[in-house]
């Protein structure tokens, strides 16, 4: 039972999405995560697509009937498995198990919103999980897209300005230098553009990371876009309610 929300509040990250929609700059919020945290943050249900489901709602898994929420949560922490009162099925929350088909929202962002978005912005996963770690690709080519995460994710999905040297300008120097990169070994990019070879780098590469907490990396976003006080006045408004509760 502990994965079910409410014991876990928004944090700078989710507050830092909401204020890009105030903003107008967010068209949408794809989540893995199953929580809830975007809406208790104040996103609207227009802007949130929970690729993995999440509790706010409960179904039948056989005939996928409607369930109500209240319900079969009360059953869960009583020890009881809920029960479909058309066809006998299991009820649970609509989190998306492994196997289970993602919801249909969630490929109206893989189609639609990946062609209009005129930037990208990742923010703490391992990319790893497939349908998910596709929409960095379905971009159209030159869109920014910004890594947040501790670690380096994606393999060679991105191309980081950190990832190669300027290589030697002609071949001669080329020769001179092995290939002009240690290895002398060739790496694509999903923008088309080769990671090593005789060409001289870009002066732009679309791709960004900034490694380190998102919590901390988020704040720097919202002082360099002038946004410092008002992240800062929601965290503040959430708590002073939550004490007030």
């Amino acid at each position: 039972m502990d994965l079910w929300p409410g014991r876990y509040k928004p944090t700078r990250v989710h507050h830092f999405i909401k204020l890009l929609a105030d903003k107008g700059l967010l068209l949408r919020c794809c989540t893995q995560n199953i929580d809830g945290l975007e809406g208790a943050a104040g996103l609207s249900a227009e802007h949130i697509v929970e690729a993995h489901g999440s509790f706010r709602t409960s179904s039948c898994i056989d005939c996928h009937l409607p369930y109500d929420t209240a319900t079969n949560k009360k059953e869960a922490f009583d020890g009881l498995i809920s029960r479909c009162p058309e066809c006998g099925g299991i009820v649970k929350p609509d989190v998306v198990f492994f196997g289970e088909q993602l919801p249909p929202q969630f490929f109206e962002v893989l189609v639609r919103d990946t062609q209009s978005a005129d930037m990208v912005m990742i923010l703490g996963t391992s990319l790893q999980v497939h349908p998910f770690a596709a929409l960095p690709h379905r971009v159209r080519l030159g869109v920014p897209r910004i890594v947040i995460n501790r670690e380096r994710v994606g393999g060679r999905v991105f191309h980081f300005p950190t990832d190669m040297e300027p290589a030697p300008s002609s071949s001669s120097d080329a020769a001179s230098s092995d290939g002009g990169r240690e290895g002398g070994t060739s790496t694509s990019s999903s923008d088309g553009m080769t990671q090593y070879g005789e060409f001289e780098r870009p002066a732009l590469l679309r791709d960004l990371f900034f490694p380190g907490d998102c919590q901390e990396v988020v704040l720097e976003l919202a002082k360099a876009m002038g946004l410092e006080e008002e992240l800062a006045a929601a965290e503040e408004s959430l708590a002073s309610s939550e004490c007030s509760e």
